[in-house]
């Protein structure tokens, strides 16, 4: 962008400056890879980073690597990957798919990912919620979508 400024954080996320940010550093979540003064990779969010069992997960880079494993029609809802807790790992890898649950494409995910993603990758579960929170800009809400599948779970 002109009139963009870009750097990388030590720990590892974007910094930009310019007009629009009354030429103040402006610390973002966004995990990169700097590739020079004006250009990167974007991987992630750092808040969306899964530790499990002490490796760190990109849940956006996997799920690239899942929606190429995995044919349009057989996937044609809303998912994310994100993490649960698990006494052992601290946190498992699942994935979280938009709908009432649906036996035959979780076999079929099963066959398709569990198999050809790395055992850090591989997603433990799978979980199904009806409706997923949305943001005022459209996104998921990752976070919101956790939190009221655990509260239903509870009840």
């Amino acid at each position: 962008l002109p009139g963009i400024e870009i750097e990388i954080e030590e720990n590892d996320c974007l910094k930009v400056k310019g007009e629009v940010t009354n030429n103040n550093w402006l610390i973002t979540n966004d995990l990169i890879t700097l590739i020079d003064s004006n250009k990167f990779i974007w991987k992630g969010r750092s808040d969306h980073v899964i530790n499990s069992g002490g490796i760190k997960i990109q849940p956006e880079i996997l799920e690239a690597k899942i929606k190429a494993l995995v044919a349009e029609e057989y996937l044609d809802v809303a998912y994310f990957v994100g993490s649960q807790a698990d006494e052992r790992l601290g946190n498992r890898v699942v994935i979280y798919i938009e709908g009432k649950k649906n036996i035959a494409m979780e076999h079929y995910l099963q066959e398709q990912i569990f198999v050809q993603l790395d055992r850090y990758e591989k997603p433990k579960n799978i979980l199904w919620i009806e409706k997923f929170d949305i943001t005022a800009s459209g996104k998921i809400n990752r976070l919101n979508t956790i939190k009221h599948l655990l509260h239903d779970n509870s009840q």
